[in-house]
């Protein structure tokens, strides 16, 4: 199949962008000195886990317990079965150093695995092509990276997951157990796999982190009910998270928000996948990938899945025959690839200026995530129709 030379020329300088803009940014961290700023808090979590000692009650204590791990940065935590699997990411049994090295080796190697997973997933090489492009010339992937944030690492499970769930749910269980890591992440492509009634990945998932979750009670010597009361109470993100799309609504009870938002999201996700018809089981994560963005808890570190919705709105706009349905496909397509980008910059423009960085935090990713259900929605209303000939 060959493609328009215009909307392939565009994509090509987005994603080119996508790593001049990324440079730019390394360097304004850098003078920031904002490099591995999230890493310390997560290794020191698992560190202090491996030993025995349980990481809520000595959050942002001092002294520390151990003098090699030091203290836990207040604001930290994470699921209490993620104190312990969280060291695949984070490396909780070496020293901090060598940590660092683990997980930068380890998130390349996961996008690396990412791209070939997605290259191998579409018949027609030259999308194929396009669609490992967008994986690997990823501002959001190697943002989260440089910011030692597992939430990239994560996302790239995710997408492995949604693309071989259907020929190895055993597999794709194990990397959704991993990834549930960042529940409010990995809860809505659970929910699609739920609506989809693949039971199988969801069963294998849920078996690892329930041991994982028994295993530190054990170590911790602490019951799995105290660890959970623990993690609710747990202040993570000392009040600056944004979490979720109703987080201006109830600035005063960022938990409330959260549950509001994610019960909007189970019931997006449910909506738009029950108009789906004829779509392959990548395609039907395209609405819980998009919701991922305004579901919980984040700070943009997990945008990197919304690299699945980038690549279906890319072939669309390959595929798309009306001058109109191609320049809306393709204006949705920069906004999901770019604002990123811009919510990064406009970070900087108040920061330099001394303004209220948290209140444009929760402003840009509202603002954000409106968009993307008003693009959703609106590409599901038109119903606009995928070349399946060149496409799984």
């Amino acid at each position: 199949m060959k493609f328009d030379k215009i909307p392939v020329g565009i994509m090509s300088a987005a994603m080119l962008l996508n790593v001049a803009l990324f440079v730019d940014v390394l360097i304004r961290l850098y003078q920031f000195r904002w490099q591995w700023m999230d890493f310390r808090g997560q290794w020191a979590i698992c560190a202090y886990t491996l030993r025995g000692v349980d990481p809520y009650p000595i959050t942002g204590v001092e002294p520390p317990i151990f003098s090699d791990i030091g203290v836990i940065q207040k604001d930290w935590g994470t699921s209490p079965y993620g104190c312990l699997l969280g060291n695949v990411f984070y490396g909780g049994f070496l020293p901090l150093e060598d940590a660092k090295m683990f997980f930068f080796i380890a998130s390349m190697s996961a996008l690396l695995l990412t791209a070939f997973f997605l290259y191998r997933h579409f018949r027609t090489t030259q999308f194929g092509l396009i669609a490992t492009g967008f994986a690997l010339f990823s501002y959001t992937a190697y943002g989260s990276i440089y910011a030692g944030n597992a939430g990239g690492l994560i996302c790239c499970l995710l997408l492995i997951c949604c693309l071989i769930c259907d020929t190895s749910p055993i597999a794709a269980g194990v990397l959704l157990a991993f990834a549930m890591i960042k529940p409010q992440t990995a809860l809505p492509i659970c929910f699609a796999l739920l609506i989809m009634k693949k039971f199988k990945p969801l069963i294998v998932a849920a078996s690892i982190d329930l041991l994982g979750w028994l295993f530190v009670s054990i170590m911790v010597d602490r019951s799995m009910l105290g660890l959970l009361d623990e993690f609710w109470h747990a202040d993570i993100g000392g009040g600056s998270q944004f979490s979720g799309l109703f987080t201006l609504l109830f600035l005063d009870s960022p938990k409330t928000a959260m549950l509001s938002s994610m019960i909007f999201g189970f019931a997006f996700i449910f909506l738009l996948m029950k108009r789906l018809r004829g779509v392959s089981t990548f395609e039907r994560f395209f609405p819980a990938c998009m919701a991922s963005a305004f579901f919980g808890y984040s700070y943009g570190n997990e945008y990197f899945l919304l690299t699945l919705p980038i690549i279906v709105i890319a072939r669309l706009v390959l595929t798309a025959e009306a001058r109109r349905e191609k320049c809306f496909l393709l204006t949705a397509l920069l906004f999901v690839s770019m604002m990123p980008i811009a919510f990064t910059y406009s970070f900087f423009f108040v920061i330099e200026r001394g303004m209220n960085a948290v209140m444009m935090l929760w402003l840009t990713h509202t603002f954000f995530g409106v968009g993307l259900i008003f693009i959703s929605i609106a590409m599901l209303r038109a119903d606009f129709r995928i070349d399946r000939s060149s496409m799984l």
